[in-house]
């Protein structure tokens, strides 16, 4: 009998144990899920983080609120995801450079990307635009590089500060094509857009959204910086097509995590963000403002964190870009 009892008792403890440890990934979420975005609201990634937002509100019946909290080059609003409870509740939506770029920029960083966050899933990408005034003499990559030598220090190139994504493209440029042309950075797109509009600044480095006011006759468009060239302009050569065979860069927004989430979460969050993207509407939202969708495991996208931030370490040594 006794038996018995110690038996039922430790089947009992067994299956309370269980269930305890089992509850956080059958009951998630439960409440109100924070997504934070580290840029400023009506950008890039705050466009790929409210899409989400608003798909994962629809599928789990809890409202995920995005949160813009900017500053430091992204690294305040990442920093504060790090430190937050690594329950599922506080997420992470943000563009490359806080992740691949700021730790080879900052000679302090509040964080280590890799050991302080769990990657979940890459959510898209984008190639970047070789954008130049409409009445530019250039008509090609190959011409802008020739009027490029033939002047030394004369052109510019425009970007959004030190460190971005423009003038990470720009640097890359200026040491592939071996030219000497001119950082100018701006507070704002549309203060470089209008430099750009009356030939003040001689090219710049666009997300592609700007493809509405190439077709406008606004300002003209050259190559475009991905792997393969973009769906929204396939007559758009890629860099690389264009003479500068090792030139790759994109633009790429991704879901994290702190580090010590449960793996029953982060497989959880994982699987809901790939439902998503897998919607029609979803990808056709994607596309309309210049993005792929993408999509990948969180061992892949962690490969891609650390293989990213080895090439972005290497151009900002070799090129001494400090942050603002």
């Amino acid at each position: 009998m006794r038996n018995a009892i110690r038996l039922g008792i430790r089947a009992f403890l067994a299956a309370a144990v269980f269930a305890t440890q089992a509850a956080p990934a059958q009951t998630y979420p439960s409440k109100q899920v924070r997504m934070i975005v580290p840029n400023a609201a009506g950008g890039p990634s705050d466009l790929v983080g409210r899409v989400l937002a608003q798909k994962l509100t629809e599928s789990w019946g809890q409202a995920v609120i995005v949160e813009n909290r900017v500053g430091a080059g992204g690294n305040i609003g990442v920093d504060a995801v790090v430190k937050a409870a690594p329950d599922g509740y506080t997420l992470l939506v943000t563009n490359s450079a806080p992740i691949v770029v700021n730790q080879s920029l900052y000679a302090k960083m509040p964080y280590d990307p890799v050991k302080d966050l769990a990657a979940i899933s890459l959510l898209a990408s984008a190639p970047q635009v070789l954008t130049v005034p409409s009445n530019s003499p250039a008509n090609s990559v190959a011409e802008l590089i020739r009027i490029a030598r033939a002047e030394p220090g004369k052109l510019t190139f425009g970007s959004l500060g030190n460190g971005t994504a423009p003038h990470l493209a720009g640097e890359m440029f200026k040491s592939q094509a071996r030219i000497d042309i001119l950082h100018i950075p701006y507070r704002s797109v549309p203060q470089v857009h209008a430099a750009l509009m009356v030939s003040e600044l001689s090219m710049f480095f666009d997300v592609p959204t700007v493809l509405a006011q190439v077709q406008g006759g606004k300002m003209k468009a050259l190559a475009v910086t991905g792997k393969t060239r973009t769906g929204l302009a396939p007559h758009l050569p890629t860099l690389a097509e264009s003479g500068l065979p090792d030139y790759e860069m994109g633009s790429w927004y991704g879901l994290l995590a702190p580090a010590a989430i449960s793996g029953e979460i982060k497989a959880q969050l994982h699987a809901a963000a790939l439902r998503v993207l897998a919607q029609p509407d979803v990808k056709a939202r994607m596309n309309g403002i210049g993005f792929e969708v993408v999509g990948n495991t969180p061992d892949q996208f962690a490969a891609h964190i650390q293989s990213e931030s080895a090439r972005w370490a290497n151009l900002i040594k070799a090129t001494g870009i400090k942050a603002n």
